[in-house]
């Protein structure tokens, strides 16, 4: 029994040695494969790690399909399922939810607890497909969400190109600049 409490004691500290100072959790667009996508995660994911230091980064699971009534809800529940996690694991880590396209619907269905509130310290959005939309909020106060649509039909509701929707990796460094004044 001794020997077990003393363990925990070692092992605390190393646990807790290991855990980001901010993590970031990027949620895909649709189509894109599972991972970092194609579109805006490799961009954002080299950025971030380029520039907040001690920082990781999760890519959400979900099927990003075009059925966003059943694909959304999945993302949803495993982004607030790794905020809780980390969370309780390490309790110092700060979060910033970001996503592309179908990616930031699943941002959108996230609902926390004052608890988990406090930790997530922005969230960023590429090409928001609710933006034009009456109903939809951000899990936190809108002051941290930085909300990028640059005449694209997807976030404007039909207008633009739609080479804008897929051209947001030029404006990942805004974005990470944007979380670094939050973290």
């Amino acid at each position: 029994m001794k020997f077990v409490a003393l363990l925990s004691l070692v092992l605390a500290p190393l646990a807790l040695a290991s855990c980001p100072t901010t993590e970031v959790l990027f949620a895909r667009g649709t189509f894109e494969p599972q991972g970092d996508g194609w579109i805006i995660g490799p961009f954002l994911h080299k950025d971030a790690a380029a520039t907040l230091a001690e920082s990781s980064f999760y890519n959400v699971v979900y099927p990003a399909s075009p059925d966003f009534n059943t694909s959304t809800p999945v993302g949803t529940a495993d982004m607030m399922r790794r905020i809780t996690e980390q969370a309780k694991a390490c309790p110092e880590t700060e979060f910033v939810l970001t996503g592309y396209s179908q990616g930031v619907m699943v941002i959108h269905g996230v609902e926390l607890s004052a608890d988990l509130k406090q930790w997530v310290k922005a969230v960023v959005s590429f090409g928001d497909p609710c933006k034009w939309r009456a109903g939809y909020t951000w899990p936190i106060d809108s002051v941290n969400v930085w909300d990028k649509c640059v005449e694209d039909p997807v976030c404007t509701g039909g207008t633009g190109s739609i080479l804008n929707h897929l051209s947001y990796m030029a404006n990942t460094d805004e974005a990470v600049d944007f979380i670094r004044a939050r973290v």
